[in-house]
């Protein structure tokens, strides 16, 4: 019964251990909140992520402060214009993501700084379960935040579903 015990003590610790470390190289997550409407002024630097999938979204980094947003994806899935007005900006954000209903978000530092904005698409709850069906996470490393947007896995499934047949 003891060897049994010790036997599986050692790849638990292992396991707990690499996810401990994983996180800490990760970097530390941001905070986000929802917003109705963005006083935005100045300049900012416009990420337009995505193309004809879901996974569309934009983010409007606000210049001048000390952090820079990254996507953390091919350079082929997304445009980056810097300099922009940030009105123009907004205007171009919202276009890009072609949906009558979105969802703002304000992304800030941990001493309560807002660095950027995010636009997302709300989809139809009757065909995904969900309105809002994207999982993007912002992680600083330094000085730069790192952007991850994914399909919630829940949705994911029956996205490849309809888009690819099967059962």
């Amino acid at each position: 019964m003891i060897y049994t015990l010790y036997r599986y003590i050692p790849p638990t610790i292992l396991i707990l251990l690499l996810t401990v470390s994983l996180s800490f190289a990760m970097g530390t997550y941001m905070k986000t909140e929802t917003v109705t409407a963005a006083d935005i002024s100045g300049s900012v630097t416009l990420f337009l992520y995505g193309s004809g999938n879901l996974k569309r979204t934009s983010i409007l980094d606000i210049e001048g402060d000390d952090y820079t947003f990254e996507i953390s994806d091919s350079a082929h899935n997304y445009i980056v214009t810097k300099g922009v007005d940030a009105e123009q900006a907004l205007q171009n954000a919202t276009a890009f993501i072609s949906s009558r209903q979105y969802r703002m978000i304000k992304i800030m530092s941990d001493e309560g700084q807002i660095m950027g904005y995010e636009l997302r698409p709300l989809y139809s709850v009757f065909r995904y379960g969900s309105s809002n069906i994207l999982d993007v996470d912002y992680r600083i490393r330094g000085k730069t935040v790192v952007v991850t947007v994914e399909i919630k896995s829940n949705i994911r499934k029956r996205y490849y579903r309809d888009l690819f047949g099967g059962d």
